[in-house]
C-alpha cells in the first residue's frame, strides 16, 4: 500500500485514537471519583443550653405553661408550642397544663414560660425555643433551658425540641418515670 497523497492509513488513526482516549477517559473516571472520597458531610449541633434547678423540685406537683406574652401568641404555631412543653413535662413525669397567665390556677407550684421563635423558609419551622421555671408564689427562677436549631439539616418539632430542652433541665426526670 503506498501512502503518497499524504492520508494516514484508517487502522493507524483508529489507534492512535484509542490511545489518546483511554487516559482521557481514566482521569476523568477518577477526577469523579475524587471529589466523593474527600467530601464529608459535617452536621452542627444544636446550640442547647440548660441551668438546672436551683432547688429540689420533687415536690412541686402542679405546673402551668404559658407564653411570655400573652398578646398576639394565639396562631396554631404558638399554641403547637405550648402544647409540646406541657407533654413533655407530662412525659416527664410533671403534671402540666397550659393557658392564659391570667386563667392560671392558684395551686400551681411552678410557673412554666415559654419562649419560641419561629421562622418562614418554605415552611414554618420552630427555630429556638426558651423554656423558663419560676415558682408561682414567689415568681423566683429556679431553672431554665434554651435550644436553637437554625440549620435546615438541624430542624426539629417543637415536640422533639421541648422534649430535648426538658431533659436537659432535669436530666434524671426521664430515669424516674420509666416503669
Amino acid at each position: 500500500m503506498n501512502n503518497l497523497d499524504g492520508k494516514r492509513p484508517q487502522a493507524l488513526e483508529s489507534q492512535t485514537r484509542k490511545q489518546l482516549f483511554r487516559p482521557l477517559l481514566l482521569a476523568a473516571f477518577l477526577a469523579c471519583l475524587a471529589p466523593g472520597c474527600a467530601t464529608q458531610v459535617i452536621v452542627p449541633k444544636p446550640e442547647l443550653a440548660a441551668q438546672l434547678p436551683v432547688v429540689n423540685m420533687s415536690g412541686m406537683k402542679k405546673f402551668y405553661v404559658v407564653h411570655d406574652v400573652e398578646a398576639g401568641r394565639q396562631d396554631d404555631k404558638h399554641f403547637r408550642s405550648l402544647h409540646a412543653v406541657q407533654e413533655a413535662l407530662t412525659d416527664h413525669g410533671m403534671p402540666a397544663t397550659s393557658g392564659l397567665l391570667s386563667a392560671m390556677p392558684g395551686d400551681t407550684d411552678c410557673k412554666v414560660v415559654i419562649q419560641d421563635h419561629w421562622f418562614w423558609d418554605t415552611y414554618w419551622y420552630l427555630l429556638s425555643l426558651d423554656i423558663k421555671f419560676y415558682d408561682a408564689h414567689s415568681g423566683n427562677l429556679l431553672a431554665s433551658g434554651h435550644e436553637r436549631r437554625a440549620p435546615p439539616v438541624m430542624r426539629r418539632t417543637p415536640e422533639f425540641m421541648a422534649n430535648e430542652v426538658v431533659e436537659a433541665v432535669f436530666p434524671s426526670s426521664l430515669e424516674g418515670s420509666k416503669p
